[in-house]
């Protein structure tokens, strides 16, 4: 009876150690944006989050840190660079409060000015040293007022992938950072047709997690201009003559053509564990956005797109964020069944219900082996069928997938070479 009571005890203990572990690990929500060099990762960051044009950007790249947005009221805003990721030992940290004053319109220009130093890659460090590695080794948190950041999540801004020509200490850099946040990846592309280039930054980016845990990625087309639709189907080239209706059955289609090329990239599409379903509709993990310029005619049309874009964004970073906790709240209600199982099974009872308990437990196991004996060569026929059909139709993606993957420390890949 009492180690009945200890094994009890010690499974509450597990799930209560694993709750805390798992909030620890991941604190809030996090986005993780990544993509090609001018993939527009920084004007949709800016865009998605509402605020000034305070990340650098351009050609080629212009980063080398990741950098954390995250909230913080206007009279509370201010930025930390710190040594390391791990936020042990902060190098410079500055108020920026005084520039949200006026919320209607902050000093964003100033905000530049400050975080730039700090944030833009070095001209005048050889990218080949230990002094840029120990410059790019740095983390930048912002912390400022956003609507979207003031629900709870965090975004982090990475450098561009040069696929083979991209630093090591950038790639460690990204490693640790998923190791640590467990975040979603957002993966940004700005061709529909998805490019060799946008191809080569998505494998270097599973080169770069190596053998870490499936993580989950929301893919991003970031060049669906309202102007583009409207010439591709044929709609008039004044907004104000397309009605609302006939825009949103038009982008329906769009977006459909557009997931249909990414699913013709079975190395990107077969990241979703299972495979993606055939219907954009059905996708929980893929939408298109775009990013105007300063004039746009089509300016209610963009706030459609781009709205239901972040929303499905947000909504699918919250629910890759809450799964381990309703994994762990199963596990809880399993847990509680288990104990008051054990103790009504252990509760004194007379002869006869026992004799009554046993009788209809002898009942319930003679039906259950029945029925499994009539069912079980159909299930294991079906089940034969299915997988070695399954197989044989992912048996060329398997092989093309596992030939891109560089493996490291990895006994099996030893192995072969050995032999």
């Amino acid at each position: 009876m009492l180690d009945d009571n200890t094994d009890e005890e010690e499974r509450f203990q597990q799930v209560s150690d694993d709750i805390i572990q798992e909030h620890a690990i991941a604190r809030q929500p996090a986005l993780t944006v990544f993509g090609a060099n001018s993939s527009g990762k920084t004007s949709f960051i800016q865009r998605f989050l509402g605020i000034g044009n305070i990340l650098p950007s351009g050609i080629g790249p212009v980063t080398a840190r990741i950098v954390e947005l995250t909230y913080a009221p206007g009279n509370q805003a201010c930025f930390r660079v710190y040594k390391t990721i791990e936020k042990l030992l902060i190098e410079h940290e500055g108020n920026l409060s005084s520039f949200f004053s006026n919320n209607q319109q902050p000093d964003w220009e100033s905000i530049t000015n400050i975080l730039s130093p700090h944030v833009k890659r070095p001209t005048d460090i050889n990218e080949k040293t230990k002094e840029f590695n120990e410059w790019a080794k740095c983390f930048v948190e912002v912390c400022l007022p956003s609507d979207i950041l003031s629900l709870g999540i965090d975004i982090y801004d990475t450098p561009g992938f040069l696929s083979d020509n991209r630093e090591q200490i950038l790639t460690d850099n990204l490693h640790e950072l998923v190791k640590r946040i467990k975040p979603t990846l957002l993966f940004l592309y700005d061709n529909a047709t998805i490019s060799d280039t946008d191809k080569s930054c998505f494998l270097a980016m599973k080169n770069a997690l190596g053998s870490m845990e499936r993580v989950s990625v929301f893919f991003l087309n970031t060049k669906a201009d309202c102007t583009s639709i409207a010439n591709d189907y044929l709609l008039d080239d004044d907004p104000e003559n397309v009605p609302l209706d006939l825009f949103e059955n038009t982008l329906h289609e769009k977006k459909q053509r557009c997931y249909e090329l990414l699913l013709r990239r079975r190395e990107m599409a077969s990241e979703v564990l299972g495979r993606l379903p055939d219907s954009v509709d059905e996708c929980t993990c893929f939408d298109i956005c775009t990013i105007p310029s300063d004039y746009d005619p089509w300016e209610v049309y963009t706030n459609m797109i781009n709205t239901a874009a972040f929303r499905r964004i947000v909504q699918f970073a919250v629910e890759v964020y809450s799964t381990p906790t309703f994994t762990l709240a199963r596990d809880i209600l399993m847990t509680v069944d288990d104990f008051f199982d054990y103790t009504i099974s252990t509760t004194p009872r007379s002869a006869h219900q026992w004799d009554s308990l046993r009788k209809e437990a002898l009942e319930w196991g003679q039906m259950f082996f029945d029925e499994y004996k009539t069912l079980s060569p159909t299930l294991t026929d079906d089940m034969t069928r299915n997988m070695l059909k399954i197989l044989e139709e992912r048996k060329p993606e398997i092989i093309h997938q596992a030939a891109l993957i560089t493996r490291t420390n990895d006994p099996i890949d030893t192995l072969l070479e050995d032999h």
